[in-house]
């Protein structure tokens, strides 16, 4: 902005973004090198940014990104990618001809520039924030079961061994959710069913009549103190206590619906506290990101028709819970990437990142990122079969932590091999605190990957500008 050797728009902000973007590579080796500026007030600015960045500060929130993008702008990059795309992999997607709400782009809308507040170049640095619910002994099947109290313990003693219990701030205090909390969402007939399992049969496993989940007398007590955990995670996120945090609880949460568990489910945790940030709060603008393998039937199906809270998934649609609306055509503040192929790895999802989630994430802007957190797409999972590495985990969470001013909260729900959860769980809280991500070893795109998140985008152009091109 201001320059006078230049004609461009960019805000100070913006540099600090693409310095954090460029920090996931090369385990963080990046040096930035002075070049040109003239405005002398924008460019000490933009360097202040930047090196702020480079101590590991949040990035700045972007207010004011303007949207169609303009067409010269997509030709320049179309044409870019038309050419590089005999020499890149992660290019070869169908460049269509430039959307016609480009072409009507306003030329006062690349006038008007990013705003940010000038405090912000200040701002400090909060901790990040573990609320670990490590008393769910007593949630147990009476048979071997993939959800088991283990998950807990090994992270626990993951990030324990990888020094960051001590690094991070935890939640001491026990803090059980109260009824009116599970009743955000929940019905007062599943409240009532999830009581009666204190004081039935030992015997008695299955009370709520859906083959996959379990219950025996602790499990509603269990499942509260964790929904509370989480709360308590809320409140010292958006009372500014702390940056960001995970959860680290069970039972997990994104199947459950109103007033039926499913899926190894009893509450809809992340469910509970997204509703409860936006009614305590008063936020507008909430972002669910969902990673698990397995579509999150119960958090679509709670907030499809409420505008403030948005929905993305990544899953395995031929899975559990075999959702019909599970595919990629769906309400406006819902988004699905339903892969169809079993051989995904890294590539596949970070191309899922780069090509639908950060755009929206950046054209919504939001308040608050809650993720539903499950590993079990990562390699030698028990149940998925997808083959992403523990590492990935960390890039997902460094991509998004330049959103929501850093606000970003993650909840476990699914992951079974003890191994990858653990090793998983460890690289999103380094990123949380962030540390350099680890190097990836990528192998090729499955060319079913294009084709979905082609469909996905071509759906969701309709709703979203930044996906018009």
């Amino acid at each position: 902005i201001g320059c006078p050797k230049g004609e461009m728009k960019l805000s100070p902000a913006i540099f600090s973004h693409l310095c954090h973007s460029l920090m996931a590579l090369a385990n963080g080796k990046v040096a930035v090198v002075l070049e040109g500026g003239y405005c002398l007030w924008s460019l000490a600015e933009s360097a202040a940014f930047t090196v702020k960045t480079l101590l590991g500060d949040p990035c700045p929130q972007l207010n004011g990104l303007q949207f169609p993008i303009h067409s010269l702008v997509v030709k320049s990059i179309s044409d870019c990618i038309s050419h590089l795309s005999n020499y890149w992999k992660c290019l070869k997607f169908n460049i269509k001809n430039i959307h016609p709400k480009c072409a009507k782009a306003k030329a006062e809308n690349q006038a008007k520039t990013t705003e940010v507040a000038e405090e912000e170049i200040f701002s400090k640095r909060s901790d990040t924030c573990l609320a670990l619910n490590l008393e769910t002994g007593g949630h147990r099947n009476l048979i071997p079961h993939p959800e088991r109290e283990e998950r807990v313990q090994r992270i626990f003693q993951q990030l324990e061994l990888d020094g960051f219990v001590d690094r991070c701030a935890t939640i001491k205090k026990e803090r059980y959710a109260t009824d009116d909390e599970i009743l955000l969402v929940h019905t007062k007939q599943l409240l009532d069913a999830a009581k009666l399992t204190e004081t039935m049969p030992y015997e008695q496993m299955n009370p709520f009549k859906e083959p996959y989940t379990y219950a025996v007398k602790s499990s509603n007590k269990i499942a509260k103190l964790s929904i509370g955990y989480l709360l308590e995670l809320v409140d010292k996120v958006l009372l500014n206590e702390s940056l960001n945090g995970f959860a680290v609880i069970r039972p997990p949460g994104h199947h459950s619906g109103s007033s039926t568990p499913a899926g190894f489910c009893l509450y809809n945790n992340v469910a509970i506290a997204a509703r409860y940030a936006q009614k305590k709060f008063g936020l507008k603008k909430i972002l669910i990101i969902d990673w698990d393998i397995h579509h999150g039937n119960g958090i679509q199906d709670l907030f499809e028709d409420d505008q403030n809270i948005f929905y993305i998934s990544l899953h395995d649609v031929f899975d559990y819970p075999k959702n019909p609306k599970a595919f990629h055509e769906c309400k406006s503040n819902i988004v699905n990437i339903p892969w169809r192929n079993k051989s995904l790895n890294d590539f596949d999802y970070l191309m899922a990142f780069f090509r639908v989630i950060l755009p929206i994430a950046y054209e919504l802007n939001p308040e608050l990122i809650l993720v539903s957190c499950g590993f079990d797409a990562a390699q030698n999972d028990l149940l998925g079969k997808f083959k992403l590495s523990p590492q990935v985990y960390g890039h997902f969470v460094h991509l998004l932590s330049p959103l929501a001013k850093g606000k970003l909260i993650l909840a476990l729900e699914g992951g079974y091999n003890l191994r990858s959860i653990s090793l998983s769980a460890s690289y999103c809280v380094s990123a949380l605190l962030n540390d350099s991500p680890s190097r990836l070893s990528l192998d090729n795109i499955d060319e079913e990957t294009f084709q979905t998140i082609d469909n996905v985008i071509n759906f969701q152009s309709q709703r979203w500008m930044s996906l018009i091109h």
